[in-house]
Parts: C-alpha cells; sequence; structure tokens
C-alpha cells in the first residue's frame, strides 16, 4: 500500500490537464489518471505521462475489429526504478546477459552487449534476447526474459527505427527491467510502461494536426443560371388577367359612396413591411380580388390610392407588397383551382446532382466505433431481433447507399447523432426499426 498519498488542488488538476491532457481525453479518463497518480503519489509530467493510444479490437456484435481509444500511464525507467523503491521490499537485479544467434549453432551469450567475451571479437548478428534475475525480499528470485521481436519498434518497410538500429541491446535492456519491475512491485509499478515498449505510431495525435484523407473530387458541372420571367408584376403574378383599364367616372363615385358606408375596422393594411398612415379604400363588391391578393382602392376624398395587401386577422403571415406604375383596376374572371404552369423544356433550369463524397477510413473507423457503442449500450438491450442486422441497414437506408464504404462523413454524423440522443434504448430502437418501413 501507498503511505503518502498527494490530493491536487482544483487549480493544479486544471493546470495538469491544460499541458498534460491530449486531445480528445474524455473527462472520466482524465479523472482516472487523476486519481492514479494521486493514490501511487506521482506528479503528472515527472513521473508518469498520459497518453491515448490508438488499438483495434473485436467487436462481437459487428463481428469485425473497430478502433478504440486505450488509455496508457508512460513514465521513465528512471522514474520507475524509483517507484519500485518505495515497495522497501525491492532488492535489485542480477547482470543481464545477451543472448546472439550464431552461424555455428548453440548460441552466444555474453554479458557485454555485441561482444564474444570467449573469443573477444565483436559479433556481427543483432541480439535475439535479454534476460535477468530480479529479487524481492521473501520472494524466490525472478527470471525475466525480453525477446527482440517482442519489442523492436519497427518502420512501416519492416526496418527497425533509428534508434532501435543503433542502440539495439540498450533499448531491449530497458525493457527487460521495466518488465521486471513491474513483476517484482506490481502494486507500485503496475500499468506503467516506458516509451520505448509502445510503439510511436499508436499514439493518439492531436485532432488539429491530422491530415484528411485526400478523396479525389471531380470538378463540378458548369452552373446554368435559373431562367427569370421578365413580365410586369401584374401578369408575372397572375397570368390569366386580361384587361388593365383606368377606372371610369362611375366607378369612382360609387366606390367613395362604398367607402364612407362600410369602412375597414378589422384589417391590417400593409407595405413594405409597415403599416399605412391613411385609410386604404376596398374594391367594390361587383369586382372580384384577383387570386394574387393585390386590391385597387381609392382614398377618403373619391382619389386613387396606392396598392397594398390586404391581411386579415385569422391569417398572421404578411404578403409582400408589389409597387405597379400605376392604379389599376383589375378586371379578371371567376378565380380558378391554382395550376402549375408548365415550363418549356428549353427554359427549365438545370438541376445538377449533389456529389457524396464517402467518409475516409479513418472517419469510417471512429463512426463504426461509435455504432458499436450504441449497439451494445442500447440496442442489445431491447427485443430487437438480429439488432446488428438491423443496425446496418438503418445506415444504409438512411444514407440511401449500397454499402457502408459509400457513407459520407456529414451521413454517418446525423444518424448517429439521432441514435445517441434518443434518450432511451426503445427510442432508438424505434429509429432503427423505421428503416424496414
Amino acid at each position: 500500500m501507498f503511505e503518502n498519498n498527494l490530493h491536487f488542488s482544483d487549480a493544479e488538476k486544471a493546470s495538469y490537464r491544460a499541458v498534460y491532457a491530449p486531445v480528445g481525453t474524455s473527462d472520466a479518463q482524465w479523472n482516472i489518471f487523476l486519481t492514479e497518480c494521486e493514490r501511487r503519489a506521482l506528479i503528472p509530467g515527472t513521473h508518469v505521462v498520459f497518453q491515448l493510444r490508438n488499438t483495434m479490437e473485436w467487436d462481437p456484435n459487428l463481428q469485425q475489429k473497430v478502433p478504440v481509444k486505450k488509455v496508457a500511464f508512460i513514465t521513465t525507467i528512471n522514474a520507475l526504478r524509483l517507484i519500485a523503491d518505495r515497495s522497501k521490499r525491492y532488492r535489485g537485479h542480477r547482470g543481464f546477459l545477451y543472448y546472439y544467434p550464431s552461424d555455428e549453432g548453440g548460441g552466444i551469450t555474453t554479458r557485454i552487449p555485441g561482444l564474444d567475451e570467449k573469443t573477444g571479437k565483436q559479433i556481427a548478428q543483432r541480439v535475439h534476447a535479454v534476460s535477468g534475475e530480479f529479487i524481492r525480499e521473501g520472494w524466490e528470485p525472478q527470471f525475466i526474459v525480453a525477446r527482440l521481436e517482442a519489442y523492436a519498434q519497427k518502420k512501416n518497410d519492416g526496418t527497425l527505427t533509428s534508434m532501435w538500429a543503433n542502440r539495439t541491446p540498450e533499448q531491449l535492456a530497458k525493457c527487460l527491467e521495466a518488465l521486471g519491475l513491474r513483476t517484482i512491485a506490481p502494486e507500485e509499478c503496475g500499468g506503467l510502461y516506458i516509451s520505448e515498449e509502445m510503439p510511436d505510431e499508436d499514439i493518439m495525435a492531436p485532432v488539429n494536426n491530422v491530415a484528411p484523407a485526400q478523396t479525389p473530387v471531380k470538378p463540378p458541372a458548369p452552373i446554368v443560371p435559373l431562367v427569370v420571367n421578365q413580365a410586369p408584376a401584374s401578369i408575372a403574378l397572375n397570368p390569366s388577367l386580361e384587361t388593365v383599364q383606368q377606372p371610369t367616372a362611375e366607378q369612382l363615385e360609387a366606390q367613395r359612396i362604398l367607402n364612407k358606408a362600410n369602412p375597414p375596422k378589422d384589417e391590417t393594411i400593409h407595405k413594405a413591411g409597415k403599416e399605412l398612415d391613411r385609410p386604404v379604400i376596398f374594391n367594390p363588391p361587383s369586382v372580384a380580388a384577383p387570386a394574387s391578393g393585390l386590391f385597387t382602392g381609392l382614398d377618403e376624398n373619391g382619389k386613387p390610392c396606392e396598392i397594398g395587401v390586404v391581411v386579415a386577422k385569422p391569417f398572421p403571415e404578411l404578403t409582400p407588397v408589389v409597387h405597379l406604375p400605376a392604379p389599376v383596376i383589375v378586371t379578371a374572371p371567376t378565380p380558378q383551382p391554382k395550376t402549375e404552369s408548365p415550363v418549356s423544356p428549353a427554359s427549365a433550369p438545370t438541376i445538377l446532382p449533389v456529389a457524396i463524397i464517402p467518409a475516409s477510413k479513418a472517419e469510417r473507423d471512429i463512426f463504426l466505433a461509435r455504432a458499436a457503442k450504441v449497439l451494445r449500450d442500447m440496442l442489445v438491450k431491447t427485443p430487437l431481433k438480429a439488432p446488428n442486422d438491423l443496425l446496418k441497414a438503418y445506415f444504409l437506408r438512411g444514407a440511401r447507399a449500397e454499402k457502408l464504404t459509400a457513407i459520407s462523413a456529414f451521413q454517418w454524423e446525423d444518424m448517429l447523432h439521432a441514435l445517441e440522443t434518443a434518450g432511451t434504448p426503445e427510442a432508438a430502437a424505434e429509429l432503427v426499426k423505421g428503416a424496414l418501413k
């Protein structure tokens, strides 16, 4: 057990996170790290460093490997020795032995890396393994072996990295000592690794430094401008109007008398988004108002007023005002059901297809990991039969794709967000079942 537990203040915790937490670290992961540091009396950045590492794990629900982020506590060999010494039972280790293959068979064992102690000659072959005995009070000596193939870090072409190529025995000896210290002092050193034991490419890189996958994009087709109807406003709004004429003296007089007898009360008159500051006169009932809502009126002196739009109380939506060059009285036929005017093929605008760019493999792996979590935490808890197949159908039909690799990152995010925010397993199951309808 540990005697001197640390206790970080809130300010210290915030500072440690700002400096040492990589991008993408969750609150739960960082809290576990700080809890372990306090319990083991480790100082972040000095004794141990928090890292997120990418790895692939088998998902039994999806029946395939999915990417996951594993937390790793990284330290140095010097700090690991100090931590192991806290057990007060660690008694050190005996000298390491280096094993080299031999062309003559039998192999070469030496205490000096790269030198055959019997012949005094340099050993041309690369070291195969390193062994040593670690001693703890009250235990039998622990014989530990570390093989090169188990720890060597390699590049993509299969060759060793520069550090491992130039210092192979020393690097392997560090890995052996770290393994031995964890064996001798499991409570103090368990779960702590040195960087020589972990491949560099597994480290979780910051999100803003990840280069997006290069997906070839075809140049877009030329955009065809939309055809704009240049006809006058009155004809464009209502093509069925046939005559436009100036009001006669008799019509003006009838309009003035009608206005005095029936002044407007409940209607609100709007023009260009503002109420008119004078009364507006309505058409006499003998003149049918066009279906577009335009009307011609006279003011209280019998003079033609400007054109506006009448909006009754039950209809709060406002209709934009269209100004005509002069006040007119429109004679229109009986309003007919509104029908769409046919558009000639020559004037029909070209509808360009939207290019769907599939998500990159790295993005798709992250989305599949989120899908596996939804399946594991929500869908398997419902009476759904074959939830894995239903979830796959949900993605394919939602994106209208034939395979998962054709789904774009936007579509993945949209469909996964709907499932993750469903609230309950039953609600998520209803979304998935909707893919079958």
